[in-house]
């Protein structure tokens, strides 16, 4: 009789640790995500692509704050660059992977995965950027705190104006 008791309780014990385990991601043994951009094409449909993976990494990891910054400077009449930087403690460690065209800043504790490409189009006025870009990167299920967003048009840049946006990304249910 104790055995069948004492075999119960293992049962439920057993039971419980595995159902509170399911509830808590294990980024570990979840499928790796690859994040990767196309280097040429209108500049918003790099943001777009580049929403996603801040939308996706959020998503996959909803106690990260990921740090972003996203700018957009016009080079000439027809092409602009698009860089892009996104940045945590953790990133490769939660089984996110980024393309070649990613560059990591990162110091070994720190990572910082850095984009850009100086082969985009579409940059029309420095103002139609910033909206582009607050529309680009505002969720109803991702929290944004935005800590920068500035547009240099002068000095330097009067002929290559140049947006900013930086902010912090964190997935909420």
């Amino acid at each position: 009789m104790w055995m069948i008791i004492a075999a119960i309780i293992i049962f439920i014990i057993f039971s419980n640790r595995e159902s509170k385990t399911s509830a808590t991601p294990n980024t570990k043994t979840a499928p790796p995500l690859h994040c990767t951009v196309h280097r040429t094409g209108d500049y918003s449909s790099i943001l777009n692509e580049l929403e996603q993976i801040v939308f996706l990494i959020a998503k996959r990891c909803p106690w990260m704050k990921l740090q972003v910054l996203v700018m957009v400077r016009k080079i000439n009449a027809s092409t602009c660059s698009v860089s892009f930087q996104i940045e945590d403690v953790s990133l490769k460690r939660n089984n996110i992977t980024f393309g070649s065209e990613f560059q990591d800043r990162g110091d070994g504790s720190y990572e910082c995965m850095h984009f850009e490409t100086k082969q985009a189009t579409g940059f029309t006025t420095p103002e139609a950027v910033k909206r582009e870009m607050l529309c680009q990167f505002n969720w109803s299920n991702i929290s944004t705190n935005v800590t920068q967003l500035s547009v240099l048009d002068y000095g330097d840049f009067t002929h290559t104006p140049m947006v900013t946006l930086r902010f912090e990304a964190q997935y909420r249910d």
